[in-house]
């Protein structure tokens, strides 16, 4: 069964997309790099997605950022631990994060390194892998 993210895509892996498009000589290495640099430059901020949903004022993001230039920590820990969100607000907000942030094979896609087909391949092969790598433990089940 193959997981679904808030957005309705499947859900993916990157390490072990790269990994298997790597593998089968779909992309470079240099592909890979540039497509995951992209991904994170579309990635929306926490901060911005907190004023966005209305879970932060301006102001209190603008609190959390000078205490994360003093402390270094990331700014969900320093918004926690200052007490302007709690555990489950921050969570939430990663997961949002998470949902609208492009999967490598969309970035992939988009700088034409890989066609949807290549796309649904991949994904094809690595369920049968992660099946195979499973069915080890499926047996030790089996035998208790």
């Amino acid at each position: 069964m193959t997981s679904v993210t808030n957005l309705g895509k499947p859900w993916e892996e990157p390490l072990e997309f790269a990994i298997t498009a790597l593998a089968v000589g779909l992309v470079s290495v240099e592909e890979v790099q540039a497509a995951a640099v992209a991904r994170r430059q579309a990635r929306p901020l926490i901060g911005e997605l907190a004023i966005k949903h209305r879970r932060l004022t301006i102001h209190q993001v603008f609190q959390i950022l000078g205490e994360q230039a003093t402390t270094g920590e990331p700014f969900g820990e320093a918004a926690v631990r200052m007490g302007l969100l709690d555990a489950k607000g921050l969570n939430e907000l990663l997961g949002l994060q998470t949902s609208v942030t492009p999967q490598l094979s969309e970035v992939l896609t988009q700088q034409g390194v890989l066609t949807l087909d290549d796309v649904a391949d991949l994904r094809r092969q690595m369920r049968e892998r992660m099946q195979k790598l499973a069915q080890p433990e499926m047996a030790n089940f089996a035998d208790e």
